[in-house]
């Protein structure tokens, strides 16, 4: 898709009103293959089929409202009153993958 190919046609559409569409979004360096970056990322996105009981208290609280607010959608650490809570939050629910 990011390559331009003549050969390759798309299908022609417009927006309408009430329609939903997601967009993942990912950058390259060219190579076309993904890689750790060095900075951290602040947008993170709920990974619905995965299910663990988180064991920290900040961890539980943060996962509860992000599963309440925004179970599908991405979402950024930034929108969050507790700073800290969503921090620490974020690097447990990270390390068991409940967040993509």
């Amino acid at each position: 898709m990011n390559k331009n190919q003549p050969d390759t046609k798309h299908k022609e559409w417009e927006f309408a009103p009430g329609d939903v569409i997601c967009l993942d979004i990912y950058a390259s360096t060219g190579d076309g293959k993904s890689r750790q970056a060095e900075s951290r990322t602040t947008v993170f996105k709920r990974e619905i089929d995965v299910m663990y009981n988180l064991k920290g208290k900040h961890a539980r609280a943060f996962i509860k409202i992000v599963d309440s607010k925004y179970p599908t959608m991405p979402f950024s650490i930034s929108g969050f009153e507790d700073q800290t809570g969503a921090k620490l939050g974020v690097k447990e629910a990270v390390e068991h993958e409940l967040l993509e």
